[in-house]
């Protein structure tokens, strides 16, 4: 029931097993209860090193222009420049706008509480590329009794599909469930469960098929999919683990049949076993080891430090205290493929910790890339210095090491979704020798140049949908994508260079048609359709006859959304009455409209002239001068047409002085 002083007898042994010294530890122990033959020792400790990761990061990819290849695996160029420096983002636009293109990665550097001269004197020769080989992760740290695991799924995909068939049974008759609600009680089932959440559950089982088994209506292509699961097969979990219970927690683990890492982890169940017999084997209760205390480190400068002195406090007085300073940073680059296989590129190096921007310009259009951003900092600290060969005596040291963070994981979907714009100037010409029409158009301005394929549409009239009587296929992808829309081969035209012209040999002289065209892009997406304009011979007049129907840009599923007539009727029926009375009520007197004029004032002699932009205020006239009524009267046959002149009468307000006014309340002057 108080304090008891203990000895308790231990052996120090070094690295290499030689037992060295006996010592006794004492230790002051309080407690409400007796101890009797109660023996405690050091717990071997865990040996982490933490350099903070990046704060932020976010990747975007940019689609410039259209290449046959962009699908193929290429080597592109990988640089980074500071985004704080405006030259810099300048000139990098520049040369980024000849790229097809590419991923950009920012990077938002950690916060350090503080700087450290010595470190900032070294950093300036830093860099980061000259010692490759010398830096050290921090999840790779560990002493001789811990083992660093990397857990991270591979068949993401097939996990959930093979976990949602074989619990179908467990979970009653989901037949009747359509797929997102089958997959919202699979996740509750197995909440408890160390699966993914359950939100990831349903949104993947809301967005996939496979196996045949359809859990969402509608077909998705291998890029829709390896995009919804991206989520899941990103995980991943660093940790130590302590080697005298590894295969244990590895044996724990595997006894949940549906883990979504049953399978990384069955795959170092041998390992883990291994690890966890040779640990048991090789420790001894009672004999605390000098292993269980150092880690191996590779410096890249180390300075002899003079012995080591108590100071008045009591505390070890040394000429450098630990700290740390970042200098870069690590940008890792892994490519994902639809079939779950992982591609590892060479990383990229930048030195300076600021806001950073890495540019990756080998990406291929479709693929999916995971960057991974770890901190480089340079690492003080106190050590000893072991000669390998014994001949030196150990020395202590001060030793500064290079080590990057765990990092942060960002990826980036290589993808683009916009259609091209409609082609513009839809022009036609008779043939008058062989009697048919020559339908004309020009490539749309898209800035992308990727429209790989044109459709010729013809209708009869407004009231039928329109049919595609020819599309023309200059495809040169060397991965073709299936178009949505495929045509009988009796109406594709493949050539090796785009062409903007058609001839429609079934028009004659008698015909009546409404003429568009369509383009459709690399990635199957179509435009719009162009000018829709209607075609006939005038046999009087021995020429074309043409006529606007609509304008550029309707929808595919509603051509009629622009079609050039009145939004509202222009007669009105009405009976039993003599007199009409008629309103005129705008809803603006005038409207304005502000315009840029360039202005060019002569300059003096020997001076070129200069120019100036001057805003200027134009009126726009929306009053029409004369307007007509046309007024039949069905029974007598008759008709009038009423001219309507509409005249601005109005006058400035008459100004009233202040003073004279009256005010006059029920007759009374006030």
């Amino acid at each position: 029931m108080g304090a008891e002083r203990y000895e308790i007898p231990a052996t120090f042994e070094d690295a290499g097993g030689t037992s060295t010294k006996e010592f006794s530890l004492t230790k002051t122990l309080s407690c409400d209860m007796p101890v009797e033959d109660t023996y405690s020792y050091p717990a071997a400790p865990l040996t982490l090193i933490n350099i903070p990761d990046p704060k932020k990061t976010a990747a975007s990819f940019t689609y410039n222009f259209y290449l046959p290849n962009e699908r193929d695996a290429g080597v592109g160029e990988q640089f980074s420049f500071d985004v704080t420096n405006p030259r810099e983002r300048f000139l990098l636009d520049a040369t980024l706008e000849r790229q097809p293109r590419y991923v950009e990665v920012a990077i938002t550097p950690a916060d350090f509480s503080s700087e450290d001269d010595m470190l900032s004197t070294f950093k300036d020769g830093i860099k980061i590329e000259d010692y490759v080989g010398q830096i050290m992760y921090e999840d790779a740290i560990s002493n001789a009794y811990f083992s660093a695991v990397k857990l991270k799924d591979t068949q993401a995909d097939d996990d959930f599909y093979l976990i949602l068939s074989s619990s179908v049974s467990s979970f009653g008759d989901m037949d009747k469930l359509t797929g997102v609600e089958a997959a919202a009680k699979l996740a509750e089932a197995i909440e408890e469960s160390n699966m993914a959440a359950g939100s990831l559950i349903r949104e993947t089982m809301g967005n996939m098929q496979s196996q045949g088994v359809r859990y969402a209506e509608g077909d998705v292509d291998l890029e829709t999919a390896a995009e919804s699961l991206r989520s899941v097969k990103l995980l991943e979990f660093d940790f130590n683990v302590n080697n005298l219970i590894f295969g244990t927690m590895v044996k724990a683990s595997l006894d949940d049949q549906i883990s979504v890492y049953e399978d990384e982890l069955r795959g170092i169940q041998d390992i883990a076993n291994n690890v966890q017999d040779v640990a048991v084997a090789s420790i001894l209760p009672g004999v605390i080891n000098a292993a269980d205390y150092e880690m191996s480190l590779v410096p890249i400068y180390q300075e002899l430090l003079p012995g080591s002195s108590v100071g008045e406090d009591g505390e070890l007085v040394t000429t450098y205290q630990s700290a740390t300073l970042p200098v870069g940073f690590i940008i890792e680059k892994t490519e994902i493929r639809e079939d779950g296989q992982e591609i590892k590129y060479d990383p990229m190096y930048a030195d300076g910790h600021s806001n950073l921007a890495f540019i990756d310009t080998g990406v291929r259009y479709g693929g999916v890339y995971v960057y991974r951003a770890r901190t480089v900092a340079l690492v003080r600290f106190e050590a000893i210095c072991i000669d390998p060969e014994g001949v030196e005596e150990d020395q202590l040291v001060m030793a500064v090491c290079l080590m990057a963070s765990g990092g942060r994981l960002i990826s980036a979907y290589c993808s683009e979704t916009i259609p091209p714009p409609p082609p513009s100037d839809l022009k036609f010409i008779y043939d008058y020798e062989f009697d048919n029409l020559i339908v004309l158009w020009q490539p749309p301005f898209n800035t992308q140049q990727d429209q790989v394929r044109y459709q010729i549409l013809r209708r009869a009239s407004v009231n039928v949908p329109f049919t595609i009587i020819a599309e023309i296929d200059f495809d040169q992808s060397v991965s073709r994508v299936s178009p949505p829309e495929v045509v009988p081969e009796s109406i594709l035209f493949q050539t090796s260079l785009p062409q903007t012209s058609f001839r429609d040999e079934e028009f004659t002289k008698d015909s009546n048609f409404i003429y568009t065209v369509a383009c459709v892009d690399a990635r199957g997406y179509t435009s719009n359709y162009a000018m829709q304009i209607k075609v006939s011979f005038d046999k009087y007049k021995n020429k074309l006859e043409t006529s606007l129907i609509s304008r550029s840009g309707a929808p595919k599923p509603y051509p009629n959304l622009y079609l050039n007539v009145d939004t509202f009727a222009d007669s009105m029926k009405d009976s039993g009455h003599s007199r009409m009375k008629l309103y005129f009520n705008p809803e603006y007197y005038s409207v304005h409209k502000e315009k840029i004029e360039t202005v060019t004032t002569p300059g003096s002699p020997g001076s070129p002239p200069s120019t100036t932009q001057v805003k200027r205020t134009e009126n726009l006239n929306l009053i029409g001068e004369k307007y007509k009524l046309h007024i039949i009267n069905t029974d007598w046959q008759q008709d009038w047409l009423i001219d309507i002149s509409v005249t601005d009468e109005t006058s400035l307000p008459i100004a009233v002085d202040p003073s004279s006014a009256e005010v006059m309340t029920l007759g009374l002057k006030d």
